[in-house]
């Protein structure tokens, strides 16, 4: 199953907003980097792809604040934005009762998956520099064969992401009501709606277009590597690629947030409030839209 939940997970003087199969994961992950005191849930599960979307709208609302020295916003601020934002979008995927979230996380971490080790997150992330990859294929070509290799090869993810070295891009993105974008294609239309193995919902949607590289659905991740240090700066500016990926700092001007028609991706990375024990100075505030590599 790849559902995805949004959550506030909050510290001594900051706060960090993401998304997540499994946040206790990334609680463990986080209380392994500084002092975390509770990590809160903002949705039920959800497909990536309206995950996605919802923490977008968080962005926005958030673009233009200073968030280096900002408190974390209250989290029914953050629950009823969320809410707003699904208002937008023609997918009943979920029940947002409060019996459907996961449940919040303080204290000390119980027994979870061992973390990801160096040597493991290295090796995907170069496989992932100037490629945008879907789960099953970085499966594929880093040898994480099965289900459990698949869950393995998720936490590895999970990490990179939350170390700002990695960005979660859902597949199929809701533009609104029912219209979707694919984000590897560039495809738009309304989907037709069916069964999805992976999910289990009746409800979800693949882009029409990409059944012949592999079907991509709307609770699909997919994944591109950020670059971090300035000579991997400069080898993309002279491929031209780097003008185009410099926005992950900010987002560009778009109507209401949302992109018009022309293949640009909604890359999603942590966004943090205040100072994180483990951050540096110029670190991504979160989700950014504009082109990745192909």
């Amino acid at each position: 199953m790849r559902l995805f939940s949004l959550y506030l997970a909050e510290g001594r003087g900051w706060g960090l907003v993401f998304l997540s199969p499994d946040p206790l994961f990334d609680f463990t992950f986080l209380r392994t980097q500084g002092e975390v005191t509770c990590l809160e849930p903002l949705t039920p599960f959800l497909p990536v792809g309206i995950a996605g979307c919802l923490f977008h709208g968080i962005l926005r609302q958030y673009r233009a604040a200073d968030l280096s020295s900002a408190a974390p916003v209250p989290l029914e601020e953050l629950r009823d934005l969320c809410l707003r934002e699904a208002g937008g979008v023609d997918f009943p995927f979920w029940d947002w009762g409060e019996e459907n979230r996961p449940a919040a996380l303080e204290g000390p971490s119980p027994a979870v998956h061992p973390l990801p080790r160096r040597d493991e997150l290295g090796e995907v992330a170069s496989l992932l520099a100037g490629r945008l990859l879907s789960l099953r294929e970085i499966a594929r070509l880093a040898g994480y064969p099965g289900e459990g290799g698949t869950a393995a090869l998720q936490r590895v993810l999970q990490v990179l992401c939350l170390r700002g070295a990695a960005a979660l891009v859902p597949a199929l993105y809701p533009l609104k009501g029912s219209l979707v974008r694919c984000q590897r294609c560039g495809w738009e239309g309304i989907p037709d709606a069916g069964f999805c193995r992976a999910c289990r919902s009746e409800a979800c949607c693949t882009c029409p277009e990409c059944r012949l590289m592999g079907p991509l659905s709307l609770c699909e991740p997919l994944y591109t590597a950020v670059p971090q240090r300035s000579a991997e700066r400069q080898a993309l500016e002279k491929a031209g690629v780097w003008g185009r990926l410099q926005k992950l700092f900010g987002l560009g001007k778009r109507d209401g947030g949302r992109e018009e028609a022309g293949g640009r991706e909604v890359l999603c990375t942590p966004l943090i409030f205040g100072a994180v024990p483990w951050g540096k100075s110029d670190r991504r505030r979160g989700v950014a839209e504009e082109e990745a590599p192909s």
